[in-house]
């Protein structure tokens, strides 16, 4: 009886498990892996404290004001792996609990798309060229080390990001971002887009930040829509569609810096050359800093002068 009892229960289970995955075609098709943990989460209990390479010997900013740095705009994808999966599943992405749906493209790309209540993801990756392009819109507070009552919302992308020969990946990416300021502040919102190049290898992911601009006018539509506006992608977009053609931007500047993960030492890390309390007054001198610091970081994050050339169209 017990034994008949027992092969009910388990019948049950594997009922139950198969309902729950099956979402969807059993096949082979690549499936992405994620950055499971929330690095803000993680960076709060780092014992290690982060130092900014500087030219005076100032302190950086704590682990998890660098975390919430790489956080807002590193694509959360590790690697994509072929293998036998349903076309619909639940993944753990930056914390949270996320159900992504995959969907085979006419052209052999694959998109993935899903959200949650601070993240929202859209991934089209080719298999035939191991490259991907994304979006991230995230909703996020700021970091409690820093004690100031500001909320984000942020529009990440790249685009054409490559697997290389030496097993990185590489490619550039954006991040156009509004900040709700404290209250009582004498500006309330201001946005900002900022360039950047991605790396990712088994050393260090992180990004190389070589130019930012700022709308220099109120944006009063976009400022009275800041507590409603959705974290999806689809209003990720508009948002972002709406800054380019907002106008009053002023033209991406030079600046210089690498924010960081090193997976080996559990360590956010900031390279920001910088002079005269934290201006970089040599934008050549910067560049080559942070140049030199990628490598020494990994020899296959390679970062040229060529690469950061600033494009001032929106």
């Amino acid at each position: 009886m017990r034994t008949k009892l027992l092969l009910a229960i388990s019948a049950i289970v594997m009922s139950l498990a198969a309902c729950s995955q099956s979402a969807g075609e059993l096949k082979n098709a690549p499936v992405p892996s994620f950055i499971a943990a929330d690095p803000l989460a993680s960076a709060a209990s780092a014992a290690i404290p982060a130092r900014a390479e500087a030219s005076t010997d100032q302190t950086g900013p704590g682990q998890e004001s660098l975390a919430f740095m790489y956080r807002i705009q590193i694509p959360p994808i590790t690697r994509f792996e072929v293998k036998s999966s349903y076309d619909r599943g639940s993944y753990r992405v930056f914390g949270d609990d996320i159900t992504i749906e995959r969907t085979e493209d006419p052209d052999g790309t694959y998109t993935y798309s899903g959200e949650s209540s601070r993240i929202a993801l859209e991934i089209i990756y080719s298999p035939e060229e191991e490259k991907y392009s994304y979006v991230l819109v995230t909703r996020v507070e700021a970091p409690q080390e820093t004690g100031i009552d500001m909320e984000y919302y942020i529009v990440a992308s790249g685009e054409d990001i490559a697997l290389q020969e030496n097993g990185s990946w590489d490619g550039k990416t954006e991040a156009y971002i509004q900040i709700r300021q404290p209250a009582g502040a004498s500006t309330q919102f201001t946005f900002s887009r900022t360039l950047s190049l991605f790396h990712s290898d088994e050393l260090v992911t992180g990004i190389c930040i070589y130019g930012n601009s700022y709308n220099n006018t109120q944006l009063t539509d976009l400022c009275g829509s800041f507590d409603s506006r959705s974290v999806s992608v689809e209003t990720g977009e508009a948002f972002r569609n709406e800054l380019k053609a907002a106008g009053g931007w002023s033209n991406p500047s030079e600046y210089y810096e690498l924010v960081y993960f090193q997976p080996a030492e559990n360590k956010y890390g900031l390279c920001f050359p910088s002079v005269d309390n934290g201006y970089q007054q040599n934008p050549d001198s910067a560049r080559e800093d942070v140049i030199e610091e990628a490598q020494k970081l990994s020899s296959k994050w390679v970062v040229t002068e060529e690469q950061m050339k600033l494009d001032a169209a929106l």
